[in-house]
């Protein structure tokens, strides 16, 4: 959970506090459309996918948070 803080951290830093114009309802996407979508780029489902990720910190599927966290990594990469 640490480092999930960390990454929203330094995204927020990178990216400054922009208030975006168009609100998105999650809840119609699937994990791996958030994915998708944050490693193209899209500055909101990046961070839906980290407080995804979190979420599954929480509930302790560390299995899903960890499967989350590697799709974007690989993605950037």
């Amino acid at each position: 959970m640490v480092q999930v803080n960390k990454m929203v951290s330094e995204f927020t830093r990178l990216n400054g506090k922009k208030h975006f114009e168009n609100t998105v309802n999650f809840n119609e996407y699937s994990n791996e459309q958030i994915c998708q979508q944050a490693i193209a780029g899209n500055k909101q489902f990046i961070l839906e996918l980290l407080r995804r990720g979190e979420v599954c910190e929480l509930e302790g599927d560390y299995l899903i948070a960890n499967e989350l966290y590697k799709k974007l990594a690989k993605g950037f990469i």
